[in-house]
C-alpha cells in the first residue's frame, strides 16, 4: 500500500523479515579504541529491487550501516575490516594517525552513536583508507555503487505537505495488481501510467507541480535520473510549488549529482576489475551487465548496449539477469518522453 508518512516514501507492508539491527563491540585496529559498531540481524527487499541491484527494503535500509568509523582516529570500512587486524599495514597506520588526519565531512564527537553519523561521512572516510590501503578496483567499485545507493536513498524524500498527500492520492489506482512483483517496477509503470494521464489532459490542474514532483521523488527513488532531472529542473523553473516543496526539489537535483559522480567511479573500478581479471568467471556476467546498467544510467548508451550484449553472450547469466539486460538493452536510449511543460 501507499505510505504518507515519514517522508512520503511509497512502501508495501512491512513484512516479517523487515530490517533489525543490533550492536557488536569492535576494537579498532589503529587506534586501539573500543566501540559499539552496527550489524544487520535481518532485512527484506519489499521495497523492491531498482535495475542496478539495489535491493531497497521496507524500514530502515540496510545499506545505511555497512560501514562503521572509529570516533575517536576515523579509520571506517565495513565491520570485517575491524575484525582483521592484518588489514591495517604500519604504513596504512601512520597514514591515519599522522596530521593532517582523516577529515571527516561532518563533526564526530568521541562518545557519537554509528547511528548518529551521517552514512555519506562513514562512506567518505571509508573511500579514503580504500585508496591508502590500495584496495582492489572490485572492492572500491563496491564502495562507490553503494555510496550512490546512500546517496539516492537521502535523496528521495519529500516533507509531508496536504498538496503531496493529494497526489499520492494518484499513484495508487495505477499500481500493477500483481502485489508479487518487483515493488521497484510497480512504481515505475504507476509513474508512466500518471504521466500518460497527464499528457492526455487528465487530472487536476492545480495539482500538477505536486503530481511532477511525485513522479520525480518515485524516480528518483529507484535512480532513474534521466526521467527525474528534467522534470526538476522544469518545476525549479516553473514555480508553483510551496517554499519548502522547492528547496526539497533543488536538494534532490543536488543529490543526483553527487550520485552521478559516484556510479561514474563505480563504474570506471569495475571495468578496471574486469580488466584485471579480478572478478570470478561466475561473476563476470553479472559483472557485465551491471556495468552496461551503470553506463545507461549515466547517460553512455553505447557502452551500454556493448556491456548488455557482452552479459547476455555469457551463457552462465541467469534468466532473470538476462531479461533485464534484453530489457535494459532496449531502454539503453536517449529520454524524450517528457512534454515540453515538464522539461
Amino acid at each position: 500500500m501507499l505510505a504518507a508518512a515519514a517522508g512520503l516514501a511509497l512502501a508495501v507492508t512491512a513484512p516479517a523479515s523487515a530490517t533489525t539491527l543490533a550492536r557488536t563491540a569492535v576494537v579498532c585496529p589503529v587506534c586501539d579504541h573500543a566501540f559499539e559498531a552496527v550489524v544487520i540481524h535481518s532485512t527484506d527487499n519489499g521495497g523492491g529491487i531498482s535495475r542496478d541491484l539495489f535491493a531497497r527494503a521496507v524500514g530502515a535500509q540496510p545499506v545505511h550501516y555497512l560501514i562503521a568509523t572509529c570516533t575517536r582516529c576515523y579509520y571506517s570500512g565495513y565491520v570485517d575490516d575491524f575484525q582483521d587486524p592484518d588489514r591495517v599495514t604500519p604504513a596504512l597506520k601512520e597514514k591515519i594517525l599522522r596530521r593532517p588526519r582523516l577529515k571527516p565531512p561532518s563533526p564526530i564527537k568521541p562518545d557519537m552513536d554509528q547511528r548518529d553519523i551521517p552514512a555519506t561521512t562513514r562512506y567518505a572516510l571509508a573511500e579514503r583508507v580504500y585508496r591508502w590501503r590500495n584496495a582492489p578496483p572490485q572492492a572500491m567499485a563496491w564502495l562507490y555503487l553503494r555510496w550512490a545507493w546512500v546517496v539516492r536513498d537521502d535523496g528521495s524524500y519529500l516533507p509531508p505537505s496536504l498538496d503531496l498527500m493529494e497526489a499520492m492520492r494518484e499513484i495508487q489506482p495505477r499500481l500493477p495488481q500483481n502485489k508479487r512483483g518487483n515493488q521497484a517496477d510497480r512504481e515505475l509503470q504507476a509513474v508512466t501510467l500518471l504521466l500518460a494521464d497527464l499528457l492526455e489532459g487528465r487530472g487536476p490542474p492545480q495539482q500538477k507541480p505536486c503530481l511532477r514532483l511525485t513522479m520525480a521523488m518515485i524516480l528518483r527513488r529507484h535512480g532513474e535520473n534521466r526521467q527525474a532531472e528534467p522534470l526538476l529542473r522544469g518545476l525549479l523553473d516553473q514555480g508553483g510549488l510551496e517554499p519548502k516543496l522547492q528547496r526539497a526539489a533543488q536538494r534532490m537535483l543536488d543529490s543526483i549529482r553527487e550520485e552521478r559522480r559516484l556510479l561514474a567511479l563505480a563504474r570506471d573500478s569495475f571495468e578496471l576489475a574486469l580488466k584485471r581479471d579480478e572478478i570470478k568467471p561466475d561473476n563476470r556476467g553479472p559483472a557485465r551487465y551491471l556495468l552496461g546498467e551503470l553506463c545507461r544510467r549515466l547517460g553512455d548508451d553505447d557502452a551500454a548496449r556493448g556491456w548488455f550484449d557482452a552479459a547476455l553472450a555469457d551463457a552462465s547469466l541467469d534468466n532473470e539477469l538476462r531479461r533485464w539486460a534484453e530489457q535494459q538493452r532496449a531502454a539503453a536510449a536517449p529520454v524524450d518522453w517528457l512534454p515540453p511543460a515538464t522539461r
